[in-house]
């Protein structure tokens, strides 16, 4: 899948540009002062793996997460260098992968269990360190639901929210790479008896349009 994605990516990024780099800002762009030349709406898919688990808020370190998604952004502040954005994921797929077996009961080894959803509370503060380079703090909030109980006594349906960090690379003033790492935990807050929470450390990248 990421493999999939980053060729994507790269072809993207190879197409014919909106518009040429000396160009003025399109209209809505931020540019008030030293402020942003980059559009004030953002327009990206980004996809991901987990690199290992924890065990900080969920309980269960035997797992793998991995995801796919697209987002809309906009800047809501922008004061100098210094922004704050407000983001929202559709998330078409997600796998699970542990061990769904009951408390007590024989393992029936580890599968993968198919899930989407959205995280529609998303926040972003970043920081254009260069023209071409804005890092980024983040946390999002939403839900998933799967096709499967996770585990076989827990709910289809959970609660998700994460925080992390990253950096946009822009390729073009209306273009750029991101690359990231979001702790991701996942949870049914209570809604069957069987609660274990799953926490996943990411890593993820993606590509996003300005306008």
């Amino acid at each position: 899948m990421l493999a999939g994605f980053a060729v994507w990516t790269a072809c993207s990024c190879l197409a014919p540009p909106a518009r040429a780099q000396s160009e003025p800002a399109a209209p809505g762009t931020v540019t008030t002062g030293a402020e942003s030349q980059h559009g004030r709406e953002e327009f990206g898919i980004w996809g991901g793996g987990s690199i290992g688990t924890s065990t900080l808020i969920g309980r269960r370190p035997d797992l793998d997460f991995d995801l796919g998604a697209l987002r809309y952004g906009r800047s809501l502040w922008r004061k100098g260098k210094l922004g704050f954005d407000w983001t929202a994921d559709v998330v078409p797929v997600a796998f699970l992968t542990l061990d769904r077996s009951r408390p007590g009961e024989p393992s029936s080894g580890r599968e993968s269990v198919y899930g989407a959803g959205i995280s529609p509370l998303g926040f972003r503060f970043d920081f254009e360190l260069l023209s071409w380079l804005r890092p980024y703090a983040a946390a999002t909030g939403g839900l998933l639901y799967f096709a499967d109980r996770i585990p076989a006594a827990g709910t289809k349906f959970n609660f998700t929210y994460d925080f992390g960090a990253g950096a946009q690379i822009f390729v073009l003033p209306d273009r750029a790479f991101t690359l990231g790492y979001r702790y991701q935990h996942i949870s049914n807050a209570g809604l069957s008896d069987s609660n274990p929470g799953f926490d996943s450390n990411v890593l993820y990248m993606g590509f996003s349009l300005f306008r």
